[in-house]
C-alpha cells in the first residue's frame, strides 16, 4: 500500500506482511515480496491503491518539493532540484486504478500461483473497493 499518511492500515497481529511505498510502488521491492511468499507463507497478495494519490501526479510538484525539501530538509535548491528531476519520473504512477491494475498483471507474471488482488481504498469516504479488472490487461478497471 502506499505511504500516504491520511490512512493507517489495522490489522490483526501476525495476519499479514504489510510493504508500504510511494504509490504503492512494488518497483525494486521484488525480494521483499518473493520472502513474504517463500518464507511468510503469503498465497494472497492484496494491492492497495488509494484515490488522491500524491504520485499520480508527483512530476506537477516540483516547486513544492524543493521548497519543502529546503526548508525543513535543510537542502540547497539546487540539490533539492537534482535531487527531484533525477527520481519524479520514476514515481510517477498516473491514473492509480490503471497503475494498481498494471501491477497486478505483473505480480501474476512473476508469482503465477499466488492470488494478487486489486484494490482501491477511498480516501473521501474511507471505502475500500475491489477492482473489477477488465479482459484486456492494458484497460484499467473500475472500483466496484
Amino acid at each position: 500500500m502506499c505511504m500516504d499518511q491520511r490512512k493507517d492500515l489495522l490489522l490483526p497481529n501476525e495476519f499479514a506482511y504489510v510493504l508500504q511505498s510511494a504509490g504503492g510502488n512494488l518497483r525494486d521491492s521484488e525480494f521483499e515480496v518473493s520472502y513474504a511468499i517463500a518464507v511468510g507463507g503469503v498465497a494472497t497478495v492484496a494491492l492497495l491503491a488509494h484515490t488522491d494519490c500524491g504520485m499520480a501526479d508527483v512530476t506537477r510538484q516540483r516547486a513544492v518539493f524543493i521548497r519543502g525539501l529546503t526548508e525543513r530538509g535543510g537542502w540547497s535548491a539546487d540539490a533539492a532540484a537534482a535531487h527531484f528531476d533525477h527520481y519524479a519520473a520514476r514515481y510517477q504512477i498516473g491514473d492509480a486504478i490503471r497503475f494498481v491494475c498494471e501491477k497486478a498483471v505483473r505480480l501474476r507474471r512473476l508469482y503465477p500461483a499466488v492470488l494478487i488482488a486489486p484494490l482501491l481504498y477511498e480516501v473521501e469516504t474511507d471505502r475500500l473497493a475491489q477492482i473489477e479488472e477488465l479482459p484486456n490487461p492494458g484497460n484499467a478497471g473500475e472500483a466496484t
